[in-house]
């Protein structure tokens, strides 16, 4: 991110090391590596991203419905942007997620790989939901 991050601040994204001095309720931009994609069983279909860019590590929090329109999205790509309200009580740092980018062009991915699949294969062109995709979740998934 550290190469990227003028085009980051012309798009808005605060570094993860400038999170702690943002107010609650705020809305937000972070992007950088997917490190951790967890989806607990006991967390009711909420999905938690670990995202670092150079300066730390920032939590996303993804709601069931943003997950179900941005599954394959979240699943499969390496590099996110994430939107939303800043959560800040007590010091732990979240950003609620309301609408997630893939941080690369397409002139930068791998122009072998397919938009249609992703981690679990082809993809079945009907609409997306883990009845479909054959996806129970994300438990301890890593990247």
């Amino acid at each position: 991110m550290f190469h990227r991050r003028a085009e980051m601040n012309a798009l808005g994204v605060t570094p993860a090391a400038k999170l702690a001095g943002i107010h609650s309720g705020k809305h937000v931009r972070i992007a950088g590596n997917v490190i951790v994609r967890q989806r607990p069983g006991t967390a009711r279909g909420i999905v938690f991203l670990s995202i670092e860019d150079e300066t730390g590590i920032a939590n996303a929090v993804v709601m069931p419905d943003i997950f179900d329109a941005h599954r394959l999205l979240i699943v499969s790509e390496r590099w996110l942007l994430v939107e939303g309200p800043i959560q800040n009580v007590d010091n732990v740092i979240h950003v609620r997620a309301k609408r997630i980018y893939n941080t690369l062009s397409s002139a930068q991915r791998n122009p072998l790989r397919s938009p249609r699949v992703g981690v679990y294969g082809m993809l079945p062109s009907s609409p997306l939901s883990s009845s479909t995709t054959g996806v129970t979740g994300l438990r301890g998934m890593a990247t």
